[in-house]
C-alpha cells in the first residue's frame, strides 16, 4: 500500500461504505447546510469514506461549471465525486469518495439503452468495484412497461458484475433495489403466502376437525382457543417445522381475528417463519441468482436477529412513526471480500428487537409524526434530536432524519486496509462523470510564472 487515503479519523480506522437514497440531491442538501453549515462537517460527522447517494434528480445542465460546486461536486475538500445523470432529472446516482480511493469511475457501465435513465455508476476502488444503482420501482405499473425494463435492467447490471467478477476483481452491489428480499423485510400483512406448498410442505395434509391435538406451539394452541376451531394433522412424520404454523393458517377464515392482539402476533410469527416477499417473484428470484454468484447481503449476514430494520417509509401516512415500512435498499458484497474484511463493528444504537427498531426509527418517539394538512409537513425538533444520526461506524442503519429523506441510509464496515490507496486515472469515463473545477484564464496565466521558477531552481 502506497498510503492511505485522507481521513481526520486517523490513519488506522476501518472504512466506512454508506449507502442512501436522498429523494432529490439538493433539497437533501439545504437540509445538510441548514444544520451542519458544510458537507464537510456532515460526512466527517458520520465518518462517511464511500458514500453512494440514489435519486439524486440531478441534471448535467445542473452540473455545470456554474452550479457543480453549489452541488458539492468539487466542493468538498478532500472528496471526489462521481454522477450519472437521466435528461429529465429524474433518478440519477452519485458516488462521493474519499481522494486517494478510487482508480476509475464510469457513468454509463451497462451499455445502451439501459444507461440512459441514470441508474448506475460504476466506481473502481482497486480492491473492489462499487456499482451503485437505483432500481426501477412499479409501483404504477398498469401495463407492464416497467416491470419489464426493471428485469432488463438488473439482468444488465448482474452480467456485468459477473464480467468485472471473471477479470478477476471482487464486486460490491449498493442502493435502492426496490425489491424486499423477505417476507421480514415489509409489512408482514402484505406478504404472499401459498396454502398449496404449504400443505405440500413435508407431504403432511391438514384438515379441519375435532380430534385432538398433540405437539403444538403455543402460539398455535392460542389461535386454537381464540377462534374456537379445532385441528388434526394426519400423514407422516412429527409435528415440527410448518406443519402447526399451516393449520394455523387455515383457520384464519375470518378477517376480524387480525384485530385480536393475540391472534395477530401469532399470524405474525406465522408470515415471517413462512411468508414469501411482496415484491415480484422475478425480482425477488434475481436477489437469489446474484446470491448464487457468490453475493452476500451484508447486513442480513452481520445482523442475523435484527428485526423490522426498515429502510424506507410512506411519509404521507406517518409510517416512519409506527415503524411500518420495507427494507429495499442494500449493500451486497462478494463472499471471499466479505468474510475478509467485513467488521460488524458497534451494536446498533438500539435493541434487535421489533420494540427497538421503533425506538431507532424514531428517535426514541422524539421525530413528532406530521400533522395532515393535505401534504406531508415535517415537523422540526431540537438539534439533539438531529444529531440522533451520528452514531459510531457500524454495518447496519444510519437512521438519518425524516426531514432530509424519507430513506435511510445502510452502511457495512471493512476493516483497515481492505481499500488500498489508488491514483484516479482520468480517462474519458472518468471524466464524463466528475465534474472538477475549471482553471480561470487568471489562474492559468498565473501559473506560468511559478512554472518558470521552479524550472530555473
Amino acid at each position: 500500500m502506497n498510503g492511505a487515503p485522507s481521513s481526520s479519523a486517523g490513519q488506522d480506522k476501518p472504512l466506512l461504505i454508506a449507502s442512501w437514497n436522498v429523494a432529490g440531491w439538493e433539497a437533501t442538501l439545504r437540509y445538510i447546510k441548514e444544520h451542519y453549515k458544510t458537507l464537510d462537517c456532515f460526512f466527517e460527522r458520520h465518518g462517511f469514506d464511500i458514500l453512494c447517494l440514489q435519486e439524486v434528480k440531478v441534471t448535467r445542465q445542473k452540473l455545470s461549471a456554474h452550479n457543480a460546486a453549489s452541488l458539492g461536486a468539487h466542493s468538498v475538500s478532500g472528496w471526489e465525486s462521481f454522477w450519472s445523470c437521466s435528461p429529465k432529472g429524474f433518478n440519477g446516482v452519485t458516488t462521493f469518495a474519499r481522494k486517494g480511493l478510487t482508480r476509475h469511475a464510469d457513468a454509463a457501465p451497462l451499455g445502451k439503452p439501459v444507461d440512459a435513465e441514470g441508474r448506475c455508476v460504476m466506481t473502481d476502488h482497486g480492491a473492489v468495484v462499487i456499482f451503485n444503482v437505483y432500481v426501477h420501482a412499479t409501483g404504477s405499473d398498469t401495463d407492464g412497461s416497467r416491470r419489464a425494463k426493471k428485469l432488463e435492467f438488473l439482468e444488465a447490471v448482474r452480467a456485468k458484475m459477473r464480467a468485472v467478477r471473471a477479470g478477476g476483481r471482487a464486486v460490491c452491489l449498493a442502493g435502492d433495489l426496490n425489491i424486499a428480499r423477505r417476507a421480514a423485510d415489509g409489512p408482514w400483512q402484505q406478504a404472499f403466502l401459498s396454502r398449496a406448498s404449504l400443505r405440500a410442505h413435508g407431504r403432511v395434509e391438514l384438515v379441519e376437525g375435532d380430534g385432538e391435538v398433540a405437539g403444538w406451539g403455543d402460539e398455535v394452541s392460542r389461535l386454537r382457543t381464540e377462534l374456537g376451531r379445532a385441528f388434526h394433522r394426519r400423514g407422516e412424520g412429527g409435528a415440527a417445522g410448518g406443519y402447526e404454523w399451516c393449520a394455523a393458517l387455515e383457520a384464519v377464515l375470518d378477517r376480524a381475528a387480525l384485530r385480536d392482539s393475540a391472534v395477530g402476533e401469532a399470524l405474525r410469527r406465522v408470515v415471517l417463519s413462512l411468508g414469501e416477499s411482496s415484491s415480484s417473484q422475478e425480482a425477488v428470484a434475481w436477489l437469489r441468482s446474484i446470491e448464487a454468484d457468490g453475493m452476500v447481503d451484508t447486513f442480513g449476514e452481520l445482523r442475523p436477529a435484527a428485526e423490522c430494520r426498515f429502510t424506507c417509509w410512506d411519509q404521507y401516512k406517518n409510517m416512519r412513526h409506527v415503524n411500518v415500512g420495507r427494507r429495499i435498499d442494500y449493500i451486497y458484497l462478494d463472499r471471499p471480500l466479505f468474510d475478509e474484511a467485513a467488521l460488524r463493528g458497534p451494536p446498533l444504537a438500539e435493541a434487535e428487537d421489533a420494540a427497538g427498531a421503533l425506538r431507532a426509527a424514531t428517535a426514541g418517539g422524539r421525530w413528532a409524526p406530521a400533522p395532515w394538512t393535505g401534504a406531508s409537513v415535517l415537523q422540526e425538533a431540537p438539534m439533539t434530536t438531529h444529531d440522533t444520526q451520528f452514531v459510531p461506524p457500524h454495518s447496519g442503519v444510519i437512521y438519518t432524519p425524516p426531514q432530509a429523506s424519507d430513506h435511510v441510509a445502510v452502511s457495512l464496515l471493512l476493516r483497515h486496509g481492505a481499500v488500498p490507496a489508488q491514483t484516479l486515472q482520468l480517462d474519458d469515463d472518468t471524466r464524463s462523470c466528475s465534474f472538477r473545477p475549471q482553471r480561470t484564464i487568471a489562474s492559468f496565466f498565473g501559473a506560468a510564472p511559478a512554472a518558470k521558477a521552479a524550472r530555473r531552481e
